[in-house]
């Protein structure tokens, strides 16, 4: 049995999400964020919902997050977000090598045709949260080559905790970081 568009819009409806359908049967819709910041320096993440392989698979997209074009330090924004994915691991980042465009996604592969609407809120959360959280480390890689994946937590000295234990550290904390979220609802609908 697979899913239908019906489904993923009743839990739009169900969960009071503002969302658009489109003629193409994709869903948009948006969360508000605290760090991440779009090109027209609005603060905000576009998601787009669509199902896919039949009804077998539904698909949670953030396009245009970032673009490798304009980053002079590549190699690190690829450790970056390979880093990144290693810790958040439901999550994936895309580049697109010939407009360069990053964006980051979650598949959800539907078994026996069966998606409830608390997975598919925790996939829809997660993805803002995720983006919104490791932002910071994400243009900090672009900008100064540096793959720092704890630019939240400053040493006593001024400087920033790098390494291994501050990234492990980190990892925890993101998912504590989701669990918040989820247990307090969305920044914005």
């Amino acid at each position: 049995m697979a899913i239908h568009n019906e489904q993923i819009e009743s839990f739009f409806v169900e969960e009071g999400l503002k969302y658009r359908l489109q003629a193409d049967g994709t869903f948009l819709t948006g969360f508000a964020t605290d760090s991440y910041e779009r090109a027209d320096g609005q603060k905000g993440i576009g998601v787009v919902v669509r199902v896919s392989e039949d009804g077998g698979s539904v698909e949670f997209v953030a396009p245009n997050l970032y673009s490798s074009l304009i980053c002079q330090h590549r190699e690190a924004l690829f450790n970056t977000l390979l880093a990144i994915m290693m810790r958040a691991r439901m999550i994936r980042y895309e580049h697109d090598p010939e407009d360069g465009e990053i964006r980051c996604s979650i598949e959800y592969p539907v078994i026996n045709g069966t998606l409830t609407r608390l997975p598919f809120r925790r996939m829809l959360d997660c993805l803002a949260s995720t983006i919104d959280r490791w932002d910071r480390v994400v243009r900090t890689a672009m900008r100064t080559g540096l793959v720092c994946l704890d630019t939240d937590r400053p040493r006593p000295d001024g400087g920033l905790e790098i390494g291994r234990d501050a990234g492990q550290h980190l990892g925890r904390e993101i998912g504590k970081d989701v669990e918040a979220r989820l247990a307090t609802g969305p920044a914005s609908s």
